[in-house]
């Protein structure tokens, strides 16, 4: 069984997070033991964990340690937020934020019946962003739609769309789409901290968090901490293949930024013809992508649609690539034309 220990001065904190993460890791990974390591018992061999989670004020010796030298460590920074992508987290940041950071440096699930070869490997996960130079009800009835699909075709998908509903619908009648209902999780849910997982508004079918309830709850919120929404989403367990898709529009790229380096796979939307606000995105995306990590990838999908004359040929035919391009790692590449 895989052991986290735990290590903080504060003993009233170090008690309280090693309860709540107990409490939260027992629902998606029941398999793990929590405990906390005494700082009068922290000598260099007392640390045999599968993951150390620490406060590096409090613990300066553990760099020399084997567990943390091994990258089995998660150093809680006080007094700032510091990047996932270093093995450091903020320390008041939210359960949450450990939670996620905890999932992805724990060892995988043992499993008394390994796939066979060829097989996919049921905890997997692929993580889109997506982006869209079209209209923002066009992009919402396209991400249902190809979410809807893909249900069909052996994935768990989590659809987490990030553009406020807009007022006037989908504004394709030809999508066939019925609106979410309102009592599903929200992103302005997952923003507050709450377990809101996605949800299915039907057996077998997608699961869904609506976009945020207010229109300024994202501009309200660090983008980083959207990241880590998406980070716990696509950390979750899953019997089958897992699509967690972040449907990003009319959003800043700061936010986008965070989304894609969660995601590692951005996928820009657009109709025939490179107008004005194809190069636009095209050229955020080459200023944004040296900064993210070295595996996240870009890639484009033109689709056959009008979005001022849709038809109902062009809308099956973009439903369909949507859904092949996100089934499919296909070809990405690293960079983006100016």
């Amino acid at each position: 069984m895989p052991r986290v220990l735990l290590s903080d001065a504060d003993s009233d904190y170090l008690e309280a997070l090693r309860d709540r993460l107990a409490s939260r890791l027992s629902t998606v990974r029941p398999d793990v033991a929590v405990g906390t390591l005494p700082l009068a018992a922290a000598e260099p061999g007392s640390a045999s964990c599968d993951l150390l989670v620490y406060n590096p004020d409090d613990l300066p010796e553990a760099d020399a340690w084997e567990v943390v030298r091994a990258g089995r460590a998660l150093r809680l920074i006080p007094g700032g937020i510091g990047s996932l992508r270093d093995g450091t987290v903020d320390r008041l940041g939210g359960v949450g934020r450990i939670l996620a950071e905890t999932l992805r440096l724990l060892p995988p699930e043992a499993s008394g019946n390994p796939a066979s070869e060829g097989d996919a490997d049921p905890h997997g996960v692929r993580c889109v962003c997506l982006l869209a130079s079209l209209p923002a009800s066009i992009r919402q009835a396209l991400s249902l739609s190809a979410a809807e699909a893909l249900s069909g075709q052996g994935f768990d998908v989590d659809h987490l769309d990030l553009t406020p509903i807009d007022p006037e619908g989908y504004g394709l009648p030809v999508s066939g789409l019925a609106p979410l209902p309102d009592a599903l999780p929200s992103v302005s849910d997952l923003l507050l901290g709450a377990d809101a997982w996605p949800r299915p508004v039907r057996a077998g079918g997608p699961a869904f968090v609506l976009p945020p309830r207010r229109a300024d709850d994202l501009s309200d919120s660090p983008p980083a901490l959207v990241g880590d929404a998406v980070r716990r989403l696509s950390a979750r367990p899953a019997d089958r293949m897992r699509l967690v898709l972040a449907a990003c529009g009319e959003v800043p790229f700061s936010l986008v930024r965070e989304v894609a380096a969660a995601c590692g796979r951005v996928l820009l939307l657009h109709g025939p013809g490179a107008g004005a606000a194809v190069r636009a995105l095209r050229r955020e995306m080459a200023l944004m992508l040296p900064d993210l990590p070295p595996d996240v990838r870009f890639s484009e999908l033109v689709l056959p649609l009008d979005p001022l004359r849709p038809t109902v040929s062009g809308w099956t035919e973009s439903v369909a690539r949507l859904t092949a391009a996100l089934a499919s790692d296909g070809e990405a590449r690293r960079g983006a034309d100016a």
